[in-house]
C-alpha cells in the first residue's frame, strides 16, 4: 500500500494533465468559436459603464491567472527542492518508472532525473493553462450577466429596441454557457474523478511521513494546491449559477411598468427561462458548485479510510 501511494499520486496528476491537454487540442475549434461568441454584437460593451465592468473582469482574470501560476509553480518548486535534498543524494530517481536503458551511469541517471523534473514542470503548466482558461470563461460569463443587468436599468430610456437587445443578450449568454460546458465537460469530469483519488492517496502518504520532514512539507503544499485547484472550479461555477439566477430579479427590477403589454409578455417569458439558472455539469451528472466540492471532500475521506484499513 505504501508503494502504491508513493507511486500513484504523481502518476494520477500526470494523467489529469495529459487528459486536459488532449481535450484542449481536440476542442480547439470549439474554443475558437466560444471566443468569437464573446465578440458577438449582443455582447459588445456600450458606453463607459459597461466598459468599466468589462475592464474590471479582465483585470480580475489576469490577477487570478498570475496568482494561480505562482501557487502551482511554488508547489512544483517545493517538490523539486525536496527531491534535490533527498533523492539526488542517494542517486535515486524522484518517481518510479520503467526506463528502456540502464541508469547506473552518471550521464544516464542525470539525464533521466532532469527529464522527470522537466515533465513535472510541463504538466503543471498544462494545468495552469487549462484551469485559467476555463475559469476565465466562467468569469466572462459573469461579466456578461453584470452588463445585462446594467442594460436592464435603462430599458425605459431606449424603449422596445433596447428590451429586445437585452433579450438577445440573455439568449447569447445561455448559448455561451452551453458551448463552454460542452467544450470542457470531459476535462471537468476527469479533474473531479481523479482528484478524489489523488486526495485520498496523498492524504494516506502524508500521514505516514514525519511531521518535520521535507516530504511532509512538500505534500502539504501539493495537497493545498490540489484543493485550491478544485475549489476554483466549484467557486466560479457556483458564481455563474447565482448570478444567472438573479437575472429574473434584474428583469423584475427594470422599469417594466412603463412598457406596453407586448413588452411585458416578453419580459415574463425571459423571467420564466431565467428561473432555471446556468449550471455547469461534470460528466453530465455532477454539477460544478460548492456543494459538489464538499461532496468530493467526503468521498475522498471515505476512500482514504478504505485505504487505511489494510494497515
Amino acid at each position: 500500500m505504501d508503494d502504491f501511494a508513493e507511486s500513484s499520486h504523481m502518476l494520477l496528476t500526470m494523467v489529469i494533465g495529459f487528459c486536459k491537454a488532449v481535450n484542449i487540442l481536440l476542442a480547439r475549434d470549439k474554443i475558437v468559436t466560444l471566443v468569437g461568441m464573446f465578440t458577438n454584437e449582443a455582447c459588445r460593451t456600450i458606453g463607459h459603464g459597461e466598459s468599466e465592468i468589462q475592464e474590471k473582469c479582465d483585470r480580475t482574470i489576469q490577477k487570478n491567472t498570475l496568482r494561480y501560476t505562482i501557487m502551482i509553480e511554488t508547489s512544483v518548486l517545493s517538490s523539486i527542492l525536496n527531491s534535490l535534498l533527498t533523492d539526488l543524494r542517494i542517486r535515486r530517481l524522484p518517481f518510479r518508472s520503467w526506463i528502456p536503458y540502464d541508469c547506473s551511469s552518471s550521464i544516464a541517471f542525470y539525464f533521466t532525473y532532469f527529464h522527470q523534473m522537466m515533465s513535472m514542470t510541463a504538466c503543471s503548466l498544462f494545468h495552469v493553462a487549462v484551469d485559467a482558461l476555463f475559469c476565465g470563461f466562467l468569469l466572462q460569463i459573469c461579466c456578461q450577466i453584470d452588463i445585462l443587468e446594467c442594460r436592464l436599468k435603462r430599458v425605459n430610456d431606449y424603449g422596445l429596441d433596447d428590451l429586445r437587445g437585452c433579450i438577445k443578450h440573455h439568449s447569447q449568454i445561455y448559448r455561451i454557457a452551453e458551448k463552454a460546458n460542452e467544450t470542457f465537460n470531459m476535462s471537468i469530469f476527469i479533474q473531479f474523478f481523479i482528484s478524489s483519488l489523488v486526495l485520498c492517496v496523498s492524504l494516506f502518504q502524508l500521514l505516514k511521513n514525519d511531521l518535520l520532514s521535507m516530504e511532509f512539507l512538500a505534500l502539504v503544499i501539493y495537497l493545498s494546491t490540489l484543493l485550491v485547484q478544485i475549489y476554483l472550479y466549484c467557486w466560479y461555477g457556483n458564481e455563474v449559477k447565482l448570478k444567472s439566477a438573479y437575472i429574473a430579479v434584474a428583469f423584475a427590477q427594470s422599469d417594466w411598468t412603463s412598457l406596453d403589454d407586448g413588452s411585458k409578455k416578453m419580459i415574463l417569458i425571459v423571467m420564466q427561462r431565467a428561473a432555471n439558472p446556468i449550471e455547469f455539469v461534470s460528466g453530465y451528472f455532477v454539477t460544478v458548485n460548492l456543494d459538489t466540492f464538499m461532496n468530493l471532500m467526503k468521498t475522498s475521506y471515505s476512500a482514504y479510510n478504505v485505504l487505511q484499513k489494510p494497515q
